[in-house]
C-alpha cells in the first residue's frame, strides 16, 4: 500500500491524503477432477499390471502452465485397492488434490462335482475343494470351500494363474466295486477307446498312471475280500476335469485335475466328474449302491445228500440259457455248519474261481475277455464243500443271496444280465431210504417269451416219473393259482398258459415235482407287461 502527497508549487497539501492500493501476485489454487475409479482383474498373478489411469481435468484462474502428477507413477498394482492421489500445481505454486481409487480383483471361480454314473448325480454337501499351487495352498485361506445340495463349489478373488485343484471326501464307497468293474477294466487293456479321464483314474487302481490287468485283478479281490485286497488301492476316490478324455496308456501330465484363471478375467467356470476308485462300468450312485435292482435270483432246485464231514461238490447251475462275461455273488454262508474247500468255474476244476469267506458271507468273482455260453441246467460253478459236525434227520442247509445289490451276472459285453436265474441245491444229511438227488436228476424251469404280454410257455424237464404242479402267485402272495396238475412221464415238457387277465406285475411261478415219496422244485420269476 502506498500513500502518495500532493503538493501545489505554494505549499498547498490535499487533505485528506489519496490512497492507491496495488495487489501483486496469484494466492488462487486451480481446480482438478481425477479420472473416474475403476476395476481391473489380475493379470500377472496376484496383480495388475499395464494400467492406464485416464486423465484427469483442471483448470486455474490465470493463464499460465498448470502441472499435473500422482503419488503412483507405476502401472503395477497389487490385488485389493489402492489409492491414487492427483496433484495440480499452477504457475505460482499454488496446489490443488483429489484422490482416484484403483481396485485390483481377483476372478470368481465356480463349477459343479458330478458322479460320472449316468444319471450324473451331484456331489452335494459331502466335496471339500483346494487349490494349490507350487506345493502350497492357495484358496481358501481360512475355512473350507464345499458343495452345496446342487454339487456346485465358489471361490472368490483368485489370481491369475494355474493351480493343482485337490478334493477330500468321506463319503462311504460300499457298494460300488464288483467284478463287472474288473471285466471291463481288463476289457480297456485290450481294447481301448476313448473314455473320460476320471474313469480312466478309476480304474487305475494302483495309481501308476497306466491301467493293466494288474488292476482288473485288484479290483476283483476288493470285491471278493470286501475292500481288503493284498495291493490296497491308491485311493478311495478320483476327480478330474469334465470334457477331457482319453484312449491308450499311459496317461499324460498333469496327475492332478487343474484350474486356469486366465488374466483380466472376472469368472471362471470349471466342472469336474467323481468316481469311486474301481467303479470302471460307472454304476455306483452316491449315497447309495451300485443300480439297486434284484439281478440275480437263487433258487433251491433240489436236495444233495451228504454224509457228515465229508468234503462234496455241490453245483450252481443256470436257469436259463445266457452268455456270462463276469460274476459277482455274495452268499449269507453257515460258517458253523459248513467249510469251503474251493470254488470253481463250471465243471473244472482245475479253473478256480477267486473267492473269500468275509464274516458270514460267501463272495465269489469272475470275470474273462472270453464269455462263457450256458444253456438252462449247465453248471455255472461248482462249490466244494464239507459239512461241520452232523446233521439231524430232516435237516437241512439252505444257501441265499444277500440282498447287496453287487449281486450281478454280466453278459459277453459286461452288461448286467437282468433277473439271472440260478439253481442251487439243499444240503441235507443222509438219510436212510430217501433216494440220493445228483446233479443228473435235476428238475429244470424256464418261460418264453418272459417278459410276456399275454401268454407264455413254460418249457420244462423232468428226472422221473410224478406228478406235476405248476403254480403261479404275485409277489405278495396274496393270490395263487395252479395252471396244471397232471402225471407227467421223465423228460422234456411244454405247457402254455393264458394270463391275460393277471394284472401287469412281476409274479413266482414254481413247478413241483411229487414222486417216491420225494418232492423237487423250481421256482423261476415272470413278468407281465402291456
Amino acid at each position: 500500500t502506498y500513500e502518495y502527497t500532493i503538493q501545489d508549487a505554494c505549499g498547498n497539501i490535499v487533505t485528506p491524503k489519496p490512497v492507491f492500493t496495488i495487489s501483486g501476485g496469484d494466492l488462487t489454487a486451480p481446480s482438478i477432477t481425477p479420472p473416474a475409479n475403476f476395476t481391473v482383474y489380475t493379470n500377472d498373478g496376484c496383480t495388475a499390471t499395464g494400467v492406464v489411469l485416464g486423465t484427469p481435468t483442471y483448470s486455474d484462474n490465470c493463464s499460465g502452465t498448470v502441472s499435473v502428477s500422482n503419488d503412483h507413477p507405476s502401472t503395477t498394482y497389487p490385488l485389493g485397492t489402492t489409492t491414487v492421489t492427483w496433484t495440480a500445481t499452477d504457475a505460482c505454486g499454488n496446489p490443488a488434490t483429489a484422490i482416484q481409487t484403483v481396485t485390483v480383483m481377483g476372478a470368481t471361480v465356480s463349477g459343479t462335482v458330478k458322479y460320472f454314473n449316468t444319471a450324473l448325480t451331484p456331489m452335494y454337501n459331502v466335496v471339500t475343494v483346494e487349490l494349490w499351487q507350487g506345493g502350497l495352498k492357495k484358496y481358501p485361506v481360512s475355512g473350507i470351500v464345499s458343495t452345496d445340495l446342487t454339487g456346485t463349489y465358489q471361490f472368490t478373488d483368485v489370481c491369475q494363474g494355474t493351480y493343482d485343484v485337490i478334493f477330500d471326501i468321506t463319503k462311504a464307497t460300499t457298494g460300488a466295486i464288483n467284478s463287472t468293474d474288473a471285466a471291463q477294466t481288463n476289457f480297456w487293456t485290450v481294447n481301448k477307446y476313448s473314455i473320460e479321464r476320471v474313469r480312466f483314474n478309476a480304474g487305475d487302481v494302483d495309481g501308476n498312471h497306466v491301467i493293466l490287468p494288474d488292476d482288473a485283478s485288484d479290483i476283483l479281490s476288493h470285491f471278493v475280500t470286501n475292500g481288503n485286497p493284498l495291493n490296497p488301492f491308491a485311493s478311495e476316490w478320483t476327480f478330474w476335469n469334465v470334457g477331457v478324455s482319453i484312449n491308450n496308456n499311459p496317461a499324460p501330465a498333469p496327475y492332478l485335475p487343474q484350474l486356469t484363471v486366465p488374466g483380466s478375467t472376472a469368472s471362471v467356470t470349471q466342472n469336474f466328474y467323481a468316481m469311486v476308485t474301481g467303479d470302471f462300468n460307472r454304476s455306483f450312485v452316491p449315497g447309495g449302491a451300485k443300480a439297486v435292482m434284484e439281478n440275480v435270483i437263487l433258487n433251491i432246485g433240489g436236495t444233495t445228500l451228504v454224509d457228515p464231514g465229508a468234503e462234496f461238490e455241490l453245483p450252481v447251475t443256470a436257469g436259463l440259457s445266457m452268455e456270462v462275461g463276469a460274476v459277482s455273488l455274495i452268499m449269507d454262508f453257515p460258517t458253523d455248519q459248513l467249510e469251503v474247500t474251493g470254488v470253481y468255474l463250471g465243471t473244472d476244476p482245475t479253473s478256480p474261481m477267486e473267492y473269500a469267506v468275509v464274516g458270514n458271507e460267501l463272495r465269489i468273482g469272475w470275470n474273462a475277455l472270453f464269455p462263457m455260453s450256458l444253456n438252462t441246467g449247465e453248471t455255472l460253478l461248482t462249490l466244494k464243500l464239507r459239512t461241520i459236525g452232523s446233521m439231524a434227520q430232516g435237516e437241512t442247509i439252505r444257501l441265499s443271496l444277500t440282498s447287496d445289490p453287487l449281486n450281478e451276472l454280466a453278459d459277453g459285453e459286461y452288461n448286467t444280465i437282468p433277473n439271472a436265474q440260478l439253481f442251487v441245491d439243499e444240503i441235507g444229511g443222509t438219510i436212510t431210504g430217501l433216494p440220493d438227488v445228483t446233479l443228473n436228476s435235476k428238475l429244470l424251469l424256464e418261460s418264453y417269451p418272459n417278459p410276456f404280454v399275454d401268454r407264455t410257455t413254460f418249457a420244462y424237464s423232468l428226472p422221473r416219473d410224478g406228478k406235476v404242479v405248476l403254480e403261479i402267485a404275485d409277489m405278495a402272495g396274496s393270490k395263487t393259482d395252479i395252471l396244471l396238475d397232471a402225471m407227467q412221464t421223465s423228460g422234456n415238457h411244454t405247457f402254455t398258459a393264458d394270463l391275460s387277465n393277471y394284472p401287469v406285475g412281476v409274479y413266482t411261478a414254481t413247478l413241483r415235482l411229487y414222486s417216491n415219496h420225494d418232492v423237487i422244485s423250481r421256482t423261476i420269476k415272470v413278468i407281465r407287461r402291456r
